[in-house]
């Protein structure tokens, strides 16, 4: 056995003289002399300057066939070049590979390893041949496509086609980026200087940005020599990057400005995405600097005891600048842009530590530390966090624990976030959660489970024992106002703060992000996992398993309180907790199979329980903050009045929430040591069971076989179906109320519910299924038996099965 390996039969010579002959032809078609590698060496910028005067005009009145047949040429000339370049590069990897083996084997004499030098150095010349077919199938491919942009940008990167596509077309897809023109254009924007070639590489410059734009958002990656051409042209305005525009050299048109910044935005999107071919570490300095936050940042030195910690200011100046360029990185068809994974991240915290820089849980023993930003920084710190919240890809990784950015765990970048004073009221803070509620009913295969997988993240972070004294304590005061009526009659306005309030109150729209999550995942809230027997399972874990989300009670309670915060987000969780009884009612009172489903009642009465308790707790933990910070202001009485006043729960529901209604907020229960009360109280049930008759009516009617006939004409005024809300009944007229007793025999009822109802309940529930299934009774009503379903009984246990799990 000798080392071997497989020969080309590639015609090198032949190969060549095909490339001089298209450079001809080529040459000729521009109307010049022959001149060898005049494709490679032309340093024309415009088709006009290509073409030669004396057929100037001949080509012009065929621009579009003359461009074609040189473009033609240009590609073929490319590919043969690269494939010689290919053959080359084979057949010295083979002499490589050969003086390897020769080196190896001389003086070799144990014929085994002789015989393995020949497998191994045999195997490389194979592995050699092999991608010698790749790239001649490369080759084949590119010729096949003809002059695309993506094979001409190919061929320029590898230096077989040089500046001469753009200088056919003017199409800036086929400009020939690289570092050299990006340093160029960098140090003309830092200096000031845009005459020469400014306009040429600015042009390229905005052509570029939309192409870039294009494969952040599709994920695309980008030629290296683009990739190249940003990264220069950031690090050649790195000095004045963070400074703009205030900090542009030179004059420049405000024209000139924004398509600049606009570049340096979309230069940093581009660069920050991995998929594109960048990542973090190829951005400049300056944004890196911002990412790593106060501490990890240069030159934002924070100070000792008694300084004014400047260095949080500095971030705020560099963090605004940064800003500046984010906010004119839109995409041409105006969405905006996201950046890479780990900028995003590591901004995010960034943000978080200067957020959190009043003293707070984790660094209570820096009390050097007292930095607040005034309104222009707050508004910084927000728009550069909803920038980075942006990458759903990265929220999804800090939930689930798979980053710890700048060296910040999740419960510390949330608990900094959330408890921070936000002047949009924590709307950017909340779009770092807001997509799981989407991600749910999302069309993507992939999103529900990214959605559920967060959403367990999220619960497990915000729920936790530790996060929970946090996020309900958060030491911040916010103000509110109440009107009163004077026992003169006259109405008085007084103004108070709320002390030490819940991350929902203080943040409102993180309430709300919650509200619309706890809306998308309703039926993992109300379900029953974490229960047995009705009661709750201690130590019950969150998890994401296969596709579903189980969920401890506990964590759903206090997550449930922290949209409890805000009395709008309150208003709606309440809102959909009667839509989802509703539902439940729907699907319980249209089973006809004999077997309605249990689970339906315990879940919706689950629900209720849940959302019960979270707004009670929230309401005492108002008063019991309040009280604990100002009790000596006495102002009792006023924020006990405006916590009534302020939630408005759904009006279907309102007899059912009795504490809303003033119950637990009554101010002889609220001077009790213990406020919890007795929440079995809570009139719920008489709403339940109005609710499930009326269901169970309408679910009879929508049969038809005469059960419609027994329902009173108030409740079915609208195609005979029955109207489920009470407002949309109608009343008899004195002549229609005559008619109606003339018929039933008796005067009807003021309630049209009351007439409906006694002359459905005892009848025959229906029962679809086949007789043989059927319990056998009789067809007397006095002898039917317990065996024979009602109306009422399927009312009776719903709403009992409601209530035991609404009362736990």
């Amino acid at each position: 056995m000798t080392f071997s390996y497989t020969e080309d039969d590639a015609d090198l010579g032949g190969l060549i003289s095909a490339r001089m002959e298209l450079d001809r032809i080529y040459t000729h078609l521009r109307g010049d002399t022959v001149e060898y590698n005049d494709i490679v060496t032309n340093t024309a910028t415009s088709f006009t300057d290509l073409i030669s005067a004396n057929i100037q005009s001949v080509a012009s009145e065929n621009e579009s066939a003359w461009q074609d047949a040189l473009m033609a040429c240009v590609c073929a000339h490319g590919v043969i070049d690269q494939w010689i370049s290919d053959v080359r590069w084979y057949r010295e990897r083979i002499e490589e590979i050969r003086s390897n083996f020769t080196t190896a084997v001389t003086g070799l004499d144990n014929m085994t390893e002789y015989q393995q030098k020949e497998v191994m150095y045999t195997s490389q010349a194979t592995q050699a041949y092999s991608e010698l077919e790749e790239r001649a199938d490369e080759c084949s491919d590119m010729l096949a496509d003809g002059p695309t942009p993506a094979t001409l940008r190919k061929l320029n990167e590898a230096g077989h086609v040089g500046n001469v596509a753009f200088a056919i077309t003017g199409d800036y897809e086929y400009w020939p980026y690289d570092q050299e023109s990006g340093e160029e254009l960098g140090e003309m924007i830092a200096s000031g200087d845009f005459d020469g070639d400014y306009d040429a590489l600015h042009a390229a410059m905005v052509a570029l940005a939309a192409r870039a734009a294009d494969a952040s958002q599709r994920g695309d990656e980008l030629p290296e020599g683009e990739l190249d051409f940003l990264e220069a042209v950031l690090a050649g305005t790195d000095d004045i990057l963070l400074e703009l525009p205030d900090g542009f050299r030179g004059e420049p048109s405000d024209q000139q400005k924004n398509e600049i910044a606009a570049f340096l935005g979309l230069s940093i999107v581009a660069l920050s995405h991995e998929s594109t071919g960048g990542g973090h570490d190829r951005l400049p300095d300056s944004v890196r600097n911002v990412a790593a936050g106060v501490q990890g940042g240069d030159g934002y030195f924070t100070g000792g005891p008694g300084r004014q910690n400047g260095g949080y200011d500095t971030w705020i100046e560099d963090a605004a600048g940064l800003m500046y360029l984010l906010d004119g990185a839109t995409h041409p068809n105006g969405t905006p842009m996201e950046l890479g994974s780990e900028t995003s991240l590591k901004l995010t915290a960034a943000v978080s530590e200067v957020a959190g820089a009043l003293p707070s849980e984790h660094n209570m023993y820096t009390t050097d530390i007292t930095y607040t930003p005034d309104d222009e920084g707050n508004a910084t710190m927000s728009s550069l966090l909803r920038a980075a919240a942006a990458n759903e890809d990265a929220n999804h990784a800090l939930l689930t624990g798979s980053e710890e950015p700048n060296g910040r765990d999740a419960e510390e970048i949330f608990t900094d976030l959330y408890t921070f004073e936000w002047n949009d009221d924590g709307r950017a803070a909340a779009e770092l959660t807001n997509w799981i509620a989407d991600g749910e009913n999302s069309h993507h295969p992939d999103e529900p489970d990214r959605s559920r997988e967060a959403l367990v993240g999220l619960m497990d972070i915000v729920t936790s024992e530790s996060m929970q004294a946090r996020l309900s304590s958060t030491g911040q005061e916010v103000e509110d106002s109440m009107t009163t009526i004077e026992k003169n009659g006259e109405e008085k306005t007084r103004e108070f703060d709320w002390k030490d309030v819940s991350v929902g109150h203080l943040n409102p729209q993180l309430a709300d992000g919650f509200a619309d999550i706890f809306e998308s995942h309703i039926d993992v809230f109300a379900s029953l996992d974490g229960t047995e027997s009705g009661e709750r399972i201690e130590d019950f874990p969150n998890s994401y398993e296969d596709g579903s989300v189980s969920l401890s009670m506990d964590s759903r309670e206090a997550f449930a309180e922290l949209i409890a915060g805000s009395e709008e987000a309150a208003g709606r969780m309440f809102e959909f907790t009667v839509d989802y009884n509703e539902d439940s009612l729907a699907e319980y009172m249209s089973a006809f199979n004999g077997a309605p489903d249990m689970d339906a009642p315990a879940q919706a009465g689950n629900l209720w329980s849940i959302v019960d308790t979270a707004v009670t707790n929230e309401a005492e933990t108002r008063v019991q903050n309040h009280n604990g910070q100002v009790d000596e202001e006495n102002k009792r009485e006023q924020f006990i009045l405006g916590l009534v006043n302020s939630y408005n729960p759904h009006p279907q529901a309102s007899s059912a929430v009795g504490f809303l209604g003033g119950e637990l907020l009554k101010e002889e229960h609220l001077k009790l040591t213990d406020t919890d009360g007795d929440h079995d109280s809570l009139p719920r049930n008489t709403w339940v069971y109005e609710r499930a008759q009326i269901h169970a009516i309408d679910g009879l009617a929508s049969r038809g076989e005469g059960y419609e006939d027994l329902i009173d004409p108030r409740m079915t005024h609208n195609n005979d179906s029955v109207s489920l809300n009470r407002e949309d009944w109608l009343e008899f007229s004195v002549e229609e109320s005559a008619e109606r007793e003339e018929e039933i025999g008796r005067s009807p009822s003021e309630d049209p519910l009351t007439d409906s109802w006694n002359n459905v309940r005892n009848r025959e529930w229906p029962d679809d299924r086949p007789p043989e299934q059927r319990p056998d009774v009789s067809d007397t009503i006095d002898e039917r038996g317990e065996a024979f379903d009602t109306p009422r009984t399927y009312v009776n246990e719903y709403v009992d099965e409601f209530t035991r799990y609404a009362t736990n």
